[in-house]
């Protein structure tokens, strides 16, 4: 039977904890966001784009296989894609959003106005 590669020395054992307490702690946090991160909102490209770019990368060869390795390569990768999205798409998406409230009244009174004029067959005293 083969071993796991997953590690179970003490040493990851005992960064575990403070790692995630120092990740939830970061999480309640409000802090100032780099000038970089202004430019956009890139999260939801990260979060969109991260596994497939991730399996895509790890696809080069077995050396690649360790998170760090594949870290390192992707999380560039990753970014650059998250900007264009943000940049390209997203962005200007978001600037249609004022028209919405118009688009929903117009399309809930015209299936409205469709329903009125459908008559359902009475059978009985019921409605089928």
């Amino acid at each position: 039977m083969r071993r796991s590669r997953s590690c179970r020395c003490s040493a990851c054992t005992a960064v575990a904890l403070p790692v995630t307490y120092l990740t939830v702690y970061l999480g309640t946090l409000d802090p100032a966001r780099p000038a970089i991160l202004q430019a956009g909102d890139y999260f939801y490209g990260i979060y969109l784009y991260s596994f497939p770019v991730q399996q895509l990368v790890a696809q080069l060869g077995p050396w690649i296989h360790h998170w760090a390795v594949n870290l390192l390569l992707s999380l560039p990768l990753i970014a650059v894609i998250a900007a264009l999205l943000w940049h390209g798409i997203e962005q200007h998406v978001l600037k249609l959003r004022r028209h919405l409230p118009a688009v929903e009244r117009a399309l809930s009174t015209s299936v409205f106005a469709r329903l009125s004029r459908f008559k359902a067959p009475v059978i009985g005293d019921r409605v089928a």
